[in-house]
């Protein structure tokens, strides 16, 4: 069967444009994942910053649901931003395709190479090992940063059940 070279160049520039769409899609996730942890460092700052005057305006079984809240509320904080940071921004980006088997490409064997398509086929076998392992990338960092967005609307409810302690308490 004969190879067309138009057809192995075209999978091949496709292949390539679906690797950069992948690896763009692990750098948005990761930039999420900052995100996250930030406003859950930010929050933790804030609730450490006044819990103690918080707390202190309160008394009986409103300090003890308040007190409860902010530390449930600030432990799954916690959890949010370490989630965040090592399931999303953590670096790891391993091209399969070796530098050294890149730079074999500029020899005179692939250069003066007839079939150009050879080098091609070559390329697309390597282009197919980091979409493989670029989208595994990508689909286990998007896991994590969904957990760790769990984890911060869960810990900002509870850090927001005991303010609203606190304004009902100290209004009424």
């Amino acid at each position: 069967m004969p190879v067309n070279p138009e057809a192995v160049a075209w999978y091949l520039e496709r292949s390539e444009r679906l690797l950069v769409e992948l690896r763009e899609r692990v750098l948005a996730q990761r930039s999420r994942g900052a995100q996250i942890a930030g406003f859950s460092g930010a929050v933790l700052a804030l609730v450490g910053a006044n819990a103690e005057s918080t707390l202190s305006a309160l008394h009986g079984s409103a300090r003890v649901c308040a007190a409860g809240c902010l530390l449930m509320g600030s432990l799954l904080l916690v959890v949010a931003f370490v989630t965040a940071l090592r399931g999303g921004l953590l670096p790891r980006f391993v091209s399969d395709l070796s530098v050294g088997e890149v730079a074999n490409y500029a020899t005179d064997r692939f250069v003066q190479e007839p079939d150009l398509w050879r080098v091609h086929l070559r390329t697309i076998r390597g282009t197919i090992r980091s979409i493989e392992s670029t989208t595994l990338l990508g689909d286990r960092t998007a896991e994590a940063i969904a957990r760790a967005e769990r984890f911060f609307i869960a810990g900002m409810s509870l850090v927001g059940s005991a303010l609203g302690i606190l304004v009902v308490v100290v209004a009424f």
